[in-house]
Parts: C-alpha cells; sequence; structure tokens
C-alpha cells in the first residue's frame, strides 16, 4: 500500500512540475504567436536551376514541360527544400533536397543531396535576391543502414 502511494505521489508532483513549466512557457509561446513577422530580405532560386548528375523525371516525359520547365531534366533539379541551416561562412547555407518529384512513383530518378548555397539577399539597403549554387553532396545509401529507404539510394553520382 505505501509503495502505491509512493508512485501517486511520484506521478503528482511530475505531473505538477510538467504544469508548471508548461505555464512558464505559455506566455513565450502565446507571444510568439500573435506577434507579427516582419519581412527583412527575399531570394529565389530559378526553377531550372540544375545540377551536375544524371537525367532526372523520366516519369514526366509524356509532360513535355511543367509550369515552361522542359522535362524530363537534363541533369539534376535542385530546388523543393526541406531544411535550411546556416553554411561555412556568411552568405552561405546548406540546404537539404526533398526526397521525391511530388511522389515516389515519381522519383526512380532523383538523387537527395545537401547542397551548399549562397544567397544574396534582396533588402531595403540592396541585394540582387539571387541564389547560387556552390557544391553539393549526393546522400546514398547502397547498404540500406538508414532504416529508412532513399530513392535512387544506390547511384553513384
Amino acid at each position: 500500500m505505501r509503495i502505491v502511494a509512493y508512485r501517486l505521489s511520484y506521478v503528482a508532483r511530475a505531473s505538477l512540475v510538467i504544469l508548471v513549466c508548461a505555464l512558464v512557457a505559455l506566455p513565450g509561446a502565446i507571444g510568439a504567436q500573435v506577434a507579427p513577422g516582419t519581412l527583412v530580405g527575399r531570394a529565389l532560386l530559378a526553377a531550372a536551376t540544375l545540377a551536375d548528375g544524371p537525367r532526372a523525371g523520366q516519369s514526366f516525359a509524356s509532360r513535355k514541360t511543367i509550369n515552361g520547365v522542359k522535362v524530363p531534366f537534363d541533369s539534376q533539379p535542385v530546388g523543393g527544400f526541406v531544411d535550411m541551416s546556416p553554411g561555412p561562412y556568411a552568405g552561405a547555407f546548406w540546404v537539404l533536397s526533398n526526397s521525391t518529384f511530388d511522389t515516389a512513383a515519381n522519383s526512380a530518378d532523383y538523387l537527395l543531396r545537401m547542397y551548399t548555397i549562397e544567397v544574396n539577399w534582396r533588402t531595403t539597403n540592396g541585394g540582387d535576391g539571387g541564389v547560387s549554387v556552390v557544391d553539393w553532396l549526393t546522400l546514398a545509401d547502397p547498404n540500406k543502414k538508414a532504416g529508412k529507404d532513399i530513392r535512387n539510394g544506390s547511384a553513384n553520382s
């Protein structure tokens, strides 16, 4: 009986700590949601930006173009990022490409890559808003150790 009371007491104390932490964090979270965002700069990567590699988008070949861009692509398309992190120097960023062309069925020839890009933000103080691809690293998992299938993960490019 005493063990049950101790466990209940432990659960009650843990719940109280979680509740207090949530209440302390709540005003900041509410403030973050209410405060308006301010755009201070922007940059655009052209939709037709390609990087060296094998032809891609063969599943779209029958469409000839998508939004004015010729398909299939002559090499690997760069756009479609799922992550952007500060890069190795000012103005540079590491970006992780999306893992598919919309669906896995369309993506047998897509290479999952991490790109290094340079961004020249267009702001009220200048900048042309351009983005340049500096380098890339193709991610592969031929030994299937990632725990998740990488489309075209055995490619050598």
